[in-house]
């Protein structure tokens, strides 16, 4: 199966967040076929956003990549939805 990437950015911020400078650095991950929506929530109660990438294009998956910290996200774990999500 071959993955499409996504870019994914990764703000860095120091503290104070009044009047602060901040720095994006690209990250490129592999997030299934066919994307049509990609969001950030916890998946695995770490209080870290993880990515899920919901794949169209008549694959019916889900794709969740964990987040695991330092800018640096798991290998994609994809899942069918029985034709529910794309």
């Amino acid at each position: 199966m071959l993955l499409k990437r996504l870019p994914i950015f990764a703000a860095l911020a120091a503290w104070p967040l009044a009047a602060q400078t901040l720095s994006f650095t690209s990250l490129t991950v592999a997030a299934g076929n066919s994307p049509i929506s990609v969001r950030l929530a916890d998946f695995n109660g770490d209080s870290a956003p993880d990515i899920v990438v919901i794949n169209g294009g008549g694959s019916d998956t889900v794709t969740v990549l964990l987040n695991q910290g330092g800018g640096n996200f798991s290998a994609p774990i994809t899942t069918a939805t029985g034709g529910l999500g794309g």
